[in-house]
């Protein structure tokens, strides 16, 4: 399960937040595959935008390449079809490539140093969904601190390139 606040200007505006829960199926000591569903309520009025309530359904393929026994390299491929309220009968279909670095410290394995990008892609063109090709890039830079085999927590900075938001604020400023 996963649940996330997103906001712009230093908490002055909490504009969405993210609830997910999916079921996986570990194929190996490296290989898990899930199947889950995200709700992603969002206003964003400060871009003209009203309240989206965003829901979707999600497969994921994940692979971790342990490189030593502190250190691995997470390869996550994810498969989302959204249903947005305007888009009628049509479902947006996005991929999204995560690469993920972690290393934990010799001196304290719990806590880790934690490298990661991410790159979405919209498939198909939809009216409230937006066009196909390049959507979106995420990176984040921080740390991990794992409290036991089910819970972890991780705090840093995330970095988020949104094309349509940089669209609608280059439209705002004209």
């Amino acid at each position: 399960m996963e649940a996330r606040v997103h906001e712009d200007n230093n908490f002055g505006t909490v504009y969405g937040g993210l609830l997910r829960a999916a079921l996986g199926y570990q194929l190996t000591d490296r290989i898990t595959v899930w199947q889950g569903y995200g709700f992603d309520p969002t206003v964003q009025t400060n871009y003209g935008l009203s309240y989206v309530a965003q829901q979707e359904s999600f497969q994921a393929f994940r692979y971790v390449l342990p490189l030593n026994n502190l250190m691995n390299v997470t390869f996550r491929t994810m498969i989302e079809e959204s249903f947005l309220p305007s888009n009628g009968n049509q479902i947006r279909y996005r991929p999204r490539q995560m690469v993920r670095y972690v290393k934990s410290f010799e001196f304290e394995p719990r806590l880790s140093f934690i490298f990661w990008d991410e790159v979405f892609v919209t498939i198909n063109t939809t009216p409230a969904g937006g066009k196909a090709g390049f959507n979106q890039n995420r990176g984040f830079i921080g740390a991990g601190w794992v409290l036991n085999e089910f819970v972890r927590f991780e705090g840093g900075y995330m970095n988020q390139y949104l094309e349509s938001t940089q669209k609608l604020r280059s439209q705002e400023f004209k």
